[in-house]
């Protein structure tokens, strides 16, 4: 039952030509075990199936708010167009193929109550064809601060299976938006996230699933290796300060993965060996220096 005085949860699906998981992903939802949430959901002009499915859902359930946009605005604009809608104590966002277990909500909060966070991240485990894996463990469950090192080498938390405070959604909002235009933008918030004095709690846990299909954004390899190597440039005067040895690490990682791209696929970024190569130069004379 709701009772007026328990903290709202709301939960932001941005969906694109989603009609294969939707409903699945939104039904994981409903069956959330904690009762106040509002489920709010951004198509972005959708040329599929998604629109019927996401107007029957809107009908039945009334927690349920679907708006259409006209155009399709590209994705980090839809997650802005989201999140920007949230009203709640608490806001998440989840991909609109991704799935969360029945406490994943309740346990969060649960963890925000005990401890004096601004986000809880949780494990997750991997869904593909219908058989589920788990990962490996990067780190331990424990709270996190000042944790750019931490980023940098493991990139452990998914942005898709964490609860943020609206005091830290407020807070990391650049020109109003939570995300910046990056095709990474999930790895440049956790990148600010951690850059800040913001305190996130992480549960080795696996509340969420996460689908891997062959149309996951993450398949992108090209384009998704330069945008991420463009966001840590884009901090690197504060990494530069905080964690500078893994700085060196991840720039060095950046380009033996474009090189091995080159070896695997035949395709050469010229452009972002060229920015690393100048990179890796400037550091390599700092530290002989």
């Amino acid at each position: 039952m709701k009772t007026d005085n328990q903290p709202q949860v709301s939960v932001c699906i941005p969906v694109y030509n989603g009609a294969k998981y939707i409903a699945e992903t939104i039904q994981s939802v409903l069956a959330q075990t904690y009762p106040r949430i509002e489920i709010l959901i951004q198509d972005n002009a959708s040329t599929d199936n998604t629109k019927s499915i996401l107007n029957e859902f809107a009908t039945k359930y009334s927690q349920i708010h679907v708006e259409q946009n006209e155009q399709n605005c590209g994705m980090t604009a839809n997650w802005n167009l989201v999140i920007n809608r949230a009203r709640g104590d608490y806001v998440m966002l989840l991909s609109a193929d991704d799935l969360l277990m029945p406490q994943f909500i309740e346990k969060c909060l649960l963890i925000f109550e005990q401890d004096a966070v601004d986000a809880v991240v949780t494990n997750h485990l991997f869904i593909k064809s219908g058989t589920r894996s788990p990962r490996r463990k990067l780190v331990a469950t424990g709270v996190y601060q000042n944790h750019s090192k931490v980023i940098l080498l493991y990139n452990p938390f998914s942005v898709n299976f964490t609860l943020f405070s609206r005091a830290l959604i407020e807070k990391m909002k650049v020109q109003g938006n939570l995300f910046r235009s990056f095709m990474t933008c999930d790895y440049d918030l956790c990148l600010r996230i951690s850059l800040s004095e913001m305190r996130v709690a992480y549960c080795e846990e696996a509340l969420g699933i996460y689908r891997v299909h062959d149309s996951n954004l993450s398949k992108q390899g090209k384009k998704m290796l330069r945008q991420a190597a463009l966001v840590v440039l884009s901090h690197k005067n504060a990494l530069q300060s905080h964690s500078r040895t893994a700085y060196r690490i991840t720039l060095l990682r950046f380009m033996l993965r474009a090189l091995f791209q080159l070896l695997r696929t035949n395709v050469y970024d010229g452009r972002l060996v060229g920015i690393l190569r100048a990179e890796i130069s400037r550091e390599a004379i700092r530290f002989l220096k």
